[in-house]
């Protein structure tokens, strides 16, 4: 997904895939993600990119989406489109 986002779109990488852990009990960032996510989220990766105004993107994976098919609802992904 890196490759895309740097090739295709045109973003600057920043930095990632981070791969953050539930049970990891060590990490900040995986009590920050428990403190957001709740529980059963297993783990997620994610990047860090910007594009060429400074506009910051996070791109994240869950190890745990249930979603077998993609949903075209903003009402339950929050996204409605990209444009470029």
């Amino acid at each position: 997904a890196v490759d895309f986002y740097v090739k295709v779109m045109g973003w600057y990488h920043v930095s990632g895939p981070i791969k953050v852990k539930e049970k990891d009990q060590e990490s900040r960032l995986s009590l920050i993600s428990r403190n957001l996510y709740g529980k059963d989220w297993g783990s997620f990766r994610f990047a860090h990119f910007a594009n060429a105004a400074g506009v910051g993107f996070e791109i994240f994976e869950f190890e745990n989406n249930k979603t077998i098919r993609s949903i075209n609802d903003s009402f339950k992904t929050g996204i409605t489109h990209f444009a470029v």
